[in-house]
């Protein structure tokens, strides 16, 4: 079944507000809610270690246009570019 991770980290009202109505979305949509609050001073490597879609294998499948999972924004944005044939 496909989901939405989010992740949020520290306790900013309008961040909890974003991802809070995310999380309200997804679920009413039916599908998974995958959700990390992490501590306003989580180190990079706490935060870094539940990010599954960013690494450098995702990052370098999109750059190489490969299938696999990628980072979704940067893919966002090639879709995008694509679909206005802007040439890369």
């Amino acid at each position: 079944m496909p989901g939405l991770a989010t992740i949020l980290v520290g306790d900013d009202p309008a961040s909890a507000v974003y991802v809070a109505a995310k999380r309200r979305a997804i679920r009413e949509a039916g599908m998974r809610d995958f959700h990390r609050h992490l501590p306003q001073h989580a180190t990079h490597e706490a935060v870094a270690a539940v990010i599954d879609g960013l690494s450098t294998a995702s990052v370098g499948r999109l750059a190489r246009d490969e299938r696999g999972l990628r980072p979704c924004t940067p893919s966002g944005v090639i879709e995008l570019l694509d679909a206005e044939d802007f040439e890369r």
